[in-house]
């Protein structure tokens, strides 16, 4: 009964491990967007010609305005997006600190002298 649990929460260790990484890799692919997503702002704020964004594999011309205010909103998505992602990944380590904490202690009770 007892092996039975600690494979249980053994299983689940794995499987919140394998949700951080996945959380990191998000998280890291939504901070490059942007800071990405940032820069262009700030080029197209200093920019005085006239603007042309990428559709798919189109560029066509533009607003200053209008891009402007898509790549704000972008960073305003991604902020959140990013930030959602952060409380997600706390939960999921005070999850696993939780698990690993308990199954540490059942360790000890069955090996006593270790």
């Amino acid at each position: 009964m007892v092996e039975k649990t600690m494979e249980n929460e053994i299983a689940q260790l794995q499987m919140l491990e394998q949700n951080l990484k996945s959380i990191e890799m998000q998280k890291q692919n939504f901070q490059l967007q942007l800071v990405e997503s940032e820069n262009s702002l700030k080029e197209i704020e200093n920019y005085e010609g006239k603007p042309y964004k990428i559709i798919g594999p189109v560029m066509i011309e533009t607003e200053k305005d209008d891009l402007v205010k898509d790549l704000s909103e972008k960073i305003e998505l991604l902020k959140s997006r990013s930030e959602s992602m952060e409380k997600q990944e706390k939960s999921f380590r005070e999850q696993f600190e939780t698990i690993q904490k308990k199954l540490m202690e059942e360790m000890q009770k069955q090996n006593p002298n270790k």
